[in-house]
């Protein structure tokens, strides 16, 4: 999804966009805050965080606090009502949120509310747009600068804040801007997704973001199972901003911004006027620091000069929390990823840490301001984690099972086993979360179980260069030989094949490797009669023979079809069907693909056909998607093209295996990169990506030679 910067944020009013007479007044910056949201959301039952009070007071950059008395005000005057709603994604608990009147619309309207014209993109989600102070030095730095750059700051200095006006302002000058914010489990997959970037591959990404300008928040939140790679990818963009804390994990040629406290005069603006010239004290005590300013109370304890912040934080910030709130806060600083607010164990406390402004918010998703959770973090006892545990392992979705395994590690509680048991589920959604927790419970438990695992994972996910690493540490020939084929050694894999036990099994994966491992339009390398023949069927086991019957059933149709022998394909599917049965639903899937086979191409009969393959879902749906693209690009490259347009890149929840996944994914990039109207040369670096990465070496090299031609 992209989004034009008005329909993504609220804007605040600077020299950028212009609130006529209206400048300076707390209470006018409120009402034109207001006046964005639609008057139907008056008797909305969940409306958003925007209109209550901790939202408008971070669109208007200043402390809650500060909003007390203009509010009241307001609302004596009747420009503005109150009322208790269910906040989207905030919890259970209803809570005040603010509403114009008539009389406070018409009082905007006679200001005339101008907004300036977007002129640019933003892809991606960012944080609430605040109203930026005391930063203009360091903005407009970074606005002179082009290329790669790294903002460093502490917790809380308003480094978010900072990059989400950088990218508006960037998108009022018109450029594009893709905006991602870095989690403990993100890697560069998930990332491009944020950038709402459409490739996989780094190579087909970097293709394609020309002079788009990338923002990655939150890097130093990533895991060091992924962060090489992102950094890897990360030095050779163009244009890319990066927000860390100290020290910076990127290289000299990196221009570096560090973001300081902000000064006193600025800082005095965040907040509440009725202080007086006790704001002033107010700022110097908290040396500036925008989010300790946000966690003050005007009833609490100001930090003497000297004073460490993050012992006054743990002592008056922390110090005011009831037992409940605190536990709350507990709760929260063991998570590894911000989670959604109704998945919480003490989700009613939420409304509180919000008014304090003790929680930020990402998305729908809620987690603990990153100064607290690493001051209340060094303080947690065993028995919270433990606690906390109990808790999570009650819990049904899979978010809730990479919670309970990362606790289980910190806990030493049975992770091993657990890892086992729930890496086949979670491979197929959580990929990189699971790749993150066997590094995790490697560090705690070097045992060989875990190293296969990790190696299996690293496979499935291309990444031969870690599989290497724990393969290096145990004996497993059957992941040295899917290593091999990943990284193309074929001498070394017919070397393991031979010393495979389980012949009939390798002889079948030959076989399908031999069909798989293939561009459209080109018939196997190898010679199936060959690899068939080498299997001798009288030898197995009653328990085996019925699969390997099948599994050569759907090669030998599959070759039938390739040599265009119908008569073959139909004996196939009659003896299949002793197996089996007719109504099979793998029988009427490979009639299917021979009724593909002898369609007559025309517009109709290829509408009636695609109607029957959406009968079918998931990988098998798309295969013969593929299979009729192929057949009707022979004779009309126009309906071939419709097609293509309709298959879509299937995703990883329907889908059992991550490497059947991308060679489904490698065939319509292929398809793209030759009759697609998009990136050609993108796409085809996708293609090569997916084909290398599924082990199919010889479909990467026979596309790669086709891109040099290209190029």
């Amino acid at each position: 999804m992209n989004y034009g910067i008005c329909a993504c944020m609220r804007k605040r009013y600077n020299d950028h966009e212009i609130v006529s007479g209206m400048a300076g007044s707390c209470k006018q910056r409120i009402l034109a805050w207001l006046a964005t949201f639609p008057a139907s959301m008056e008797k909305a039952w969940d409306v958003p965080r925007g209109i209550c009070l901790p939202g408008i007071a971070e669109s208007l950059g200043v402390v809650r606090s500060a909003l007390h008395e203009p509010i009241t005000e307001l609302l004596k005057s009747e420009l503005i009502t109150e009322r208790k709603a269910h906040v989207i994604a905030g919890g259970s608990r209803k809570r005040k949120v603010y509403h114009l009147t008539l009389l406070g619309r018409d009082s905007i309207e006679e200001n005339e509310v101008i907004h300036s014209e977007t002129k640019g993109i933003l892809y991606g989600k960012i944080p609430e747009i605040v109203e930026l102070k005391g930063r203009e030095q360091f903005l407009d730095e970074l606005l002179s600068k082009s290329g790669r750059a790294i903002i460093t700051g502490l917790p809380g200095i308003g480094k978010s804040a900072f990059l989400a006006e950088y990218a508006r302002i960037l998108v009022a000058k018109g450029k594009t801007v893709r905006f991602a914010t870095g989690q403990y489990f993100s890697d560069l997959s998930s990332l491009l997704t944020s950038w709402e970037i459409e490739y996989s591959s780094s190579d087909a990404a970097l293709k394609s973001i020309g002079e788009d300008i990338l923002i990655l928040d939150e890097i130093q939140e990533l895991s060091n199972r992924h962060l090489g790679k992102v950094l890897s990818f990360c030095k050779k963009v163009k244009n890319i901003i990066i927000a860390s804390r100290p020290p910076s994990p990127l290289p000299e040629e990196f221009q570096q911004i560090d973001l300081p406290p902000l000064d006193i005069e600025a800082a005095i603006e965040l907040l509440p006027e009725h202080l007086g010239d006790g704001r002033k004290i107010i700022a110097q005590r908290l040396g500036g620091h925008p989010l300790a300013l946000q966690l003050h109370d005007e009833k609490s304890h100001l930090p003497e000069a000297g004073d460490d912040l993050l012992q006054w934080v743990s002592d008056v910030v922390l110090g005011d929390l009831n037992q409940i709130e605190l536990k709350c806060v507990d709760n929260m600083a063991l998570l590894p990823i911000p989670v959604p607010c109704d998945m919480l164990r003490d989700q009613d406390s939420i409304v509180e840490l919000d008014e304090r402004a003790l929680i930020r918010w990402l998305n729908e998703s809620v987690e603990l301001q990153h100064l607290l959770r690493n001051v209340r973090f060094i303080d947690l006892d065993q028995s919270i984690f433990r606690e906390a545990l109990d808790y999570w392992r009650n819990q049904s979705n899979d978010l809730a099972h990479l919670i309970e395994l990362h606790l289980r590690i910190i806990c030493d509680e049975d992770s091993e086993n657990h890892l086992l048991v729930n890496s086949e589920n979670l491979l197929v959604e959580y990929d990189s979360a699971l790749a993150v927790l066997i590094d995790d419970a490697l560090l705690r438990n070097n045992t060989p179980s875990l190293h296969r695992l990790a190696a299996f994972v690293a496979i499935e996910r291309g990444e031969s260069d870690i599989a290497n690493t724990h393969l290096q540490q145990i004996d497993a020939p059957d992941l040295d030989l899917r290593l091999s084929l990943l990284e193309g050694r074929m001498d070394d894999v017919e070397r393991i094949e031979s010393k495979v036990e389980d012949q009939a099994r390798m002889i079948v994966a030959k076989a399908v490797r031999a069909l798989d491992d293939r561009l459209p339009r080109q018939k196997p390398q190898s010679d199936l009669d060959l690899i068939i023949q080498s299997l001798d069927i009288s030898t197995l086991d009653n328990e085996l023979r019925p699969h390997i019957l099948v599994a050569l059933s759907h090669i030998r149709h599959a070759q039938a079809l390739l040599e265009e022998d119908r008569i073959k394909a139909a004996q196939v599917r009659d003896e299949l069907a002793t197996i089996s049965s007719i109504n099979d639903p793998q029988i009427r899937a490979l009639s299917l693909r021979s009724d593909i086979f002898d369609l007559e191409i025309n517009k109709e009969s290829v509408e009636v056909m695609q109607k029957r393959i959406a009968e079918i879902s998931g990988l098998k749906g798309a295969m013969l998607s593929l299979a009729l693209l192929e057949k009707v690009e022979s004779e009309d490259a126009i309906l071939a093209s419709s097609i293509l347009k309709s298959i879509s890149i299937p995703g990883k929840r329907s889908l059992n295996a991550l490497s059947g996944s991308r060679r489904v994914a490698a065939m319509i990039w292929t398809w793209r990169a030759w009759i697609g109207e998009g990136n050609k040369i993108a796409a085809m670096s996708e293609a090569i990506s997916l084909w290398r990465s599924s082990g199919c070496n010889n479909a990467a090299s026979q596309l790669t030679k086709q891109l040099h031609d290209l190029l």
